[in-house]
């Protein structure tokens, strides 16, 4: 009998725990949403297996910083951080590791990590097919190369070395095409790998105990043949229809992912989210009005689906309608800092100023101090009007600040 793997409670961010660990790690530069962050850290800490933590891709040494300081609380080892490290201060790519490792180094130093982590320079996926540890890896961070062809390398070179039960944890799934594409392939063509936990953009998978025979195609294109294989064989198969037709929509193949989409649409209606792709396809093919049936259909089913419709009428340049979608969306989402950051927008566009940054206001107090994303998205959006307005600088400031976070 197959043994279950533990389910790790994380806690929310915005606790004592998160916040501070948030505030630790504030002031290293990295893509990682702090609630990415705190999952990681959650895992590393408390999940299961008894063999070490590796993570392809660590840049500045954000996300190290998160699976160090777990491994640290536990006393479960080191972190080895794989990366060519071929980045500046400002994160541009430069042709050596000369620049990026001391500043690697300096993260991990400052931060009180040194004993924690320990760097393996060059290609992630290179290093990964000379591995030799006398451990296995009970969790496997792949934030590397975001190709789909540059996942399946490091997937394919690393997942030999994660032991029976342990956990392999993706980044920017449903944010970057190439790896979002191979994460779904690889849950899509084998079963007995099981998501076990989801964090915005972060997808966890654990390795099955049992012995099993992984199938992935290698490629985008060989993904698109094997899914046509899929569907030759079941023609209703709804999830091969989907993801065949995302495949198509990123390639820019519109017509074919519109018969995609639409094939999985007569087999069962019922998904927002195939009328959500539906819709972006149609929008990109000009089709404006059947878009905005398709965005409708899923905003009268609730409330926080104006969101959607709300975007698509913004890229129409029809702001009144974007502004009654936002508005749509606050009977429920009150407490929303995105949407009424985006409602602000869209608001002070229509040349109401005061209005606008009364709710970019309402935005920032709303924000959780762990959290700067929405903030940066409602800095944009304050600098554009200010450009457009002539807001003064004073104005922007004081809807900026935000009350210092109690300890």
């Amino acid at each position: 009998m197959e043994e279950s793997i533990p389910s790790v409670f994380v806690p929310p961010i915005g606790g004592v725990e998160g916040q501070q660990l948030a505030r630790r790690f504030g002031s290293v530069p990295g893509l990682l949403q702090p609630v990415e962050g705190y999952t990681l850290y959650c895992w590393a800490k408390e999940g299961p297996g008894t063999g070490i933590v590796v993570e392809l891709g660590s840049a500045r040494g954000y996300s190290t910083c998160w699976l160090a300081a777990a491994n640290q609380a536990a006393r479960r080892g080191k972190v080895f951080a794989c990366d060519s490290f071929h980045y500046d201060e400002n994160a541009r790519v430069v042709p050596h590791e000369h620049v990026g490792v001391p500043l690697f180094q300096e993260t991990i130093r400052r931060m009180g990590l040194n004993d924690w982590v320990e760097m393996r320079v060059g290609d992630s996926s290179e290093i990964g097919r000379s591995w030799s540890h006398p451990q296995p890896i009970r969790l496997l961070f792949i934030d590397a190369d975001h190709s789909y062809e540059g996942t399946y390398l490091d997937f394919t070179a690393w997942f030999p070395h994660v032991e029976a039960g342990g956990v392999v944890a993706f980044h920017d799934i449903d944010t970057n095409p190439g790896c979002s594409q191979l994460y779904k392939c690889l849950l899509y063509f084998n079963k007995e790998i099981k998501e076990v936990a989801s964090a915005s953009s972060l997808r966890l998978v654990r390795k099955p105990f049992q012995d099993v025979t992984l199938f992935l195609p290698s490629s985008v294109e060989e993904a698109i043949g094997c899914y046509r294989q899929a569907l030759e064989r079941h023609p209703s198969d709804i999830e091969a229809l989907t993801l065949l037709g995302t495949i198509y929509f990123e390639q820019q193949r519109l017509d074919e992912a519109e018969r995609c989409y639409r094939s999985a649409m007569a087999v069962s209606s019922v998904s927002d989210d195939l009328y959500d792709k539906l819709a972006a396809v149609l929008g990109k093919q000009g089709k404006v009005a059947e878009a905005i049936d398709c965005y409708g259909h899923i905003a009268n089913l609730s409330p926080q689906q104006n969101v959607n419709l709300a975007g698509f009428y913004f890229s129409q340049g029809q702001h009144a309608q974007a502004e009654a979608c936002y508005m749509r969306v606050l009977t429920t989402a009150m407490s929303s800092p995105v949407v009424w950051s985006r409602l602000g927008f869209v608001v002070g566009l229509q040349g109401r100023i005061d209005e606008a940054l009364a709710c970019f206001k309402r935005a920032v107090v709303l924000q959780p101090a762990t959290f700067s994303a929405p903030l940066d998205e409602t800095v944009v959006y304050l600098n554009h009007l200010k450009n457009k307005f002539q807001i003064k600088v004073e104005v922007i400031d004081s809807i900026l600040a935000r009350p210092p976070v109690s300890s």
